[in-house]
């Protein structure tokens, strides 16, 4: 076997170097002996004999060695050196013995070596006493080195270093120093004594020898694990010119690139690394890492596809984090069903993967319009706190998914620690406006303003904006429900946070309304004043025109129920003057109206007429007050025949009209007032019989009785007369109807039936001075009758009463009739 094969096998290189150094010594002692004359020929015989057994043995002993046969080469060199010490007492001659001693020590040495190799207990000890007791002997310069690189190939790591550090590397030929070194270097490496291990794989890389591969990967190992990434890049790609690493080098390098962030060097060369053939070890893992390389460049499609041989590969069991990247990446794809797939296990940890999983597995949800699935997702992912991003981030679309499905009291309760988890949040705005909507749109006001209230000066001011129209919401409720004094408290409030000038206006106005329906025109008329200000100091909007307007409505007619129709008047003209004001607006007739009756008290009846006219040619809701507003007004110019006509229309139009009896008592008032008493007795008997519940039956029975009286039908004039002094003796007509009353009395000649009449009205207004003015005419009346013992006693009355009266010197004169 040759030498260097010997030396893989474990065998010392120096070994045959020696054997071939004993042959000449051999020679040269047998030529001495052959000099020596001394010796018999048979004596010589026996030692030539015992020499050729003893050789035989030395060289079978090697034989087995050499083919590893450690327990039969053990027994043929113990049998040689029982032989071989025999033979050397026999010898005599200093080179004969020193050459006997040294192939002694051989068989010492290679038996020792073999029981190495045999495991005996005693193995390591026969070495150790070998290179004691031959420390100039060749093979004692290798001793450790044999017995290091046994314990090396027994995987005892720290035995082999004990011992390759006890070899001198100056007794060692070039290779054998460059295995020791590699296998010294490859000890350090398996106990973790990186930084010893690398100065040797370092040194070793730069020898020619079978070894410079190996230690140029586990330099260039150790140069990546060191964050020596260029000098790993290097040591490796030398390494990888050996068909033995070719395979195991890409792994590492895919990692070098993967930890320096070149995500494109490491597609490039794992892309290339990956069609090798046969593939590189761990093919999956470089798939793994050139697909987190395209993840990182957020070119998901591309790191789908890897993530998915990936995973098809190792049948769906991997790692949470590989698959949350994957569901994350379908998600940014689009792939929604996927990456619902994929995230929803990843979901259920109670780690940061987790929350990251539960967020985008809400999104994802979001997107395929599962939003009570959403909600769940988002809900795991805000209760989590190892985030606090993320966690905002979820609370707030956890909310928005609430606010979209309808349920306030959830968005209102989501975020209403907001801003005090989260203080410096760059969503406040739209969580603000998030509460803001959610509070206006729950109607729940009262608990919206308790909450809001607890934020005090923490609100901002989209919030406070959002106070002030929850102020006045509520305010607005009470109002329409009528209870006023309870919504001027908050109509206060919204006042406070003015950010909406219309609002404000618009709550200036709602004071307005609330001081007017009390009838507290003084605080209406400011609040109303106040309300066209704020708006107008907005710009004025047309949401703030609209204010402007309701304004000059209820100022207008806060000052026309106090009668001051003068001030009225321009607020009712600027209302209607306003580019803003619409006939179609619900208040722009009623303006007109008020603005017509302005002029009708003013007694500029021609601008009341036209404007009556304009509310009856538009046909408006109130158009039956405009007919019958226009019939008094003509009455008035003495226009009786329009008058009468215009009146008909409205009966005509709108006979159930709340003006329409009205309007009869006034047709028949017209023709009254003319000195018609036929047509107007019968208009006013059309009242009488058709509305027999109407206020204006007092003054009808009364005006009828006067136009019977001037008909000169008595009876009747007296029957409506009573009428109105029985059935309403405290209206304001009865009065009027006593005076009438007497006269149509006086004139049928029954004076003395006045008295019963008179004591009636006395008893139901006791504190009228109209009976004295009758008592003393009755009393007089009967005088000039010559009834004189009916007049008597009422004169009595009359003059106890009224002492001042003066009666007439005759009662010559005649007392005409009242119209």
């Amino acid at each position: 076997m040759t030498e260097s094969g010997r030396a893989s096998a474990g065998a010392p290189a120096h070994r045959t170097a020696a054997f071939h150094e004993a042959t000449p010594r051999l020679t040269l002692a047998a030529a001495l002996l052959g000099a020596a004359a001394a010796e018999p020929q048979l004596a010589y015989a026996q030692q030539t004999q015992t020499f050729a057994s003893a050789e035989r043995y030395f060289q079978e002993g090697l034989d087995l060695f050499d083919r590893k046969q450690y327990g039969a080469a053990q027994q043929a060199f113990q049998q040689y050196m029982q032989l071989g010490a025999r033979r050397a007492g026999e010898q005599s001659g200093p080179a004969a013995g020193s050459g006997r001693q040294e192939r002694l020590a051989d068989a010492e040495y290679y038996y020792a070596v073999s029981g190495l190799y045999l495991l005996h207990p005693d193995a390591e000890g026969l070495i150790l006493d070998f290179a004691r007791q031959h420390p100039a002997h060749p093979r004692a310069a290798v001793a450790y080195f044999e017995l290091a690189k046994f314990y090396f190939d027994q995987q005892n790591y720290a035995q082999a270093s004990t011992y390759f550090q006890k070899v001198a590397p100056a007794n060692l030929s070039a290779s054998q120093r460059a295995e020791s070194d590699f296998k010294l270097g490859y000890s350090h490496f398996q106990l973790k004594e990186y930084d010893q291990a690398r100065i040797l794989f370092d040194r070793n890389k730069k020898e020619d020898s079978q070894y410079r591969y190996a230690s140029s990967y586990y330099a260039g190992y150790l140069a990546y694990r060191a964050g020596d990434y260029a000098g790993a890049r290097k040591d490796l790609l030398v390494a990888a010119e050996n068909d033995a690493y070719r395979s195991v080098v890409p792994a590492i390098m895919t990692q070098i690139y993967y930890k320096e962030g070149n995500y494109d060097g490491l597609v490039a060369y794992a892309t290339k690394a990956l069609q090798q053939t046969p593939p590189p070890q761990s093919a999956d893992e470089i798939q793994l890492l050139v697909g987190d390389a395209y993840y990182q460049k957020q070119d998901y499609k591309q790191a789908g596809s890897y993530f998915d041989q990936y995973a098809a590969a190792h049948k769906g069991k991997i790692d949470p984090s590989l698959q949350y990247k994957i569901g994350f990446a379908n998600y940014k794809e689009g792939d929604y069903p996927h990456a619902i797939a994929s995230l929803k296990n990843v979901a259920t940890r109670r780690d940061s993967l987790g929350q990251n999983a539960a967020y985008h597995l809400g999104l994802s949800y979001l997107q395929a319009g599962q939003k009570t699935a959403a909600l769940a997702a988002f809900d795991a992912a805000r209760q989590s706190t190892l985030q606090k991003n993320l966690s905002e981030n979820a609370t707030l679309k956890y909310a928005q998914v609430q606010y979209e499905l309808g349920n306030l009291p959830e968005v209102i309760a989501a975020l209403r620690d907001f801003r005090k988890k989260y203080p410096r949040s760059k969503n406040q705005a739209v969580v603000d406006q998030l509460l803001s909507d959610g509070f206006l749109s729950s109607t729940n006001y009262a608990e919206a303003l308790t909450y809001l209230e607890g934020l005090g000066d923490d609100r901002g001011d989209k919030l406070n904006g959002t106070y002030q129209r929850i102020a006045y919401s509520q305010a607005a409720t009470l109002y329409n429900d009528g209870n006023y004094a309870q919504a001027l408290p908050l109509l206060d409030k919204s006042l406070k946070y003015p950010q909406d000038d219309a609002l404000r206006a618009a709550a200036q106005v709602m004071r307005g309304e609330i001081y007017s329906v009390g009838q507290q025109y003084p605080e209406a008329i400011t609040a109303y004043a106040q309300a066209a200000r704020s708006a107008r100091q907005g710009g004025v909007s047309d949401e703030e025109t609209q204010y402007v307007q309701l304004a000059r409505y209820g100022l207008g007619y806060a000052y026309y129920n106090t009668k001051q129709y003068d001030k009225a008047r321009p607020q009712f003209q600027a209302y209607l003057a306003d580019p803003a004001a619409k006939p179609a607006d619900p208040n722009y007739y009623d303006t007109t109206l008020r603005l017509a009756d302005t002029y009708y008290i003013a007694k500029n009846y021609q601008q009341a007429l036209d404007l009556y006219d304009k509310v009856i040619q538009a046909n408006a809701t109130d158009k039956d007050y405009a007919y019958y507003q226009k019939g008094v007004t003509l009455g008035l110019l003495g226009r009786k025949d329009e008058a009468s006509q215009t009146l008909a229309a409205l009966l005509k139009s709108n006979p159930d009209s709340r003006y329409a009896e009205q309007a009869v008592f006034q047709q028949a008032q017209l023709a009254f007032q003319a000195g018609d008493y036929g047509p107007a007795a019968e208009g006013f008997t059309r009242l009488i019989e058709n509305r027999p519940t109407s206020s204006l039956l007092p003054d009808a029975y009364q005006r009828r009785g006067v136009a019977y009286a001037n008909l000169e039908q008595q009876d009747k004039a007296v029957a409506d007369f009573q009428k109105v002094l029985s059935d309403y003796p405290r209206s304001p007509a009865a009065q009027q109807a006593l005076y009438s009353l007497q006269e149509s009395l006086t004139a049928l000649g029954r004076t003395e039936e006045l008295d019963q009449a008179v004591a009636s009205f006395k008893a139901q207004n006791p504190n009228s001075k109209a009976t004295e003015i009758v008592e003393f005419e009755a009393a007089k009346s009967l005088y000039l009758a010559e009834k004189y013992a009916q007049a008597l006693p009422a004169c009595r009355l009359t003059s106890s009463s009224t002492p001042t009266m003066r009666w007439p010197p005759t009662p010559a004169l005649f007392w005409p009739t009242r119209t």
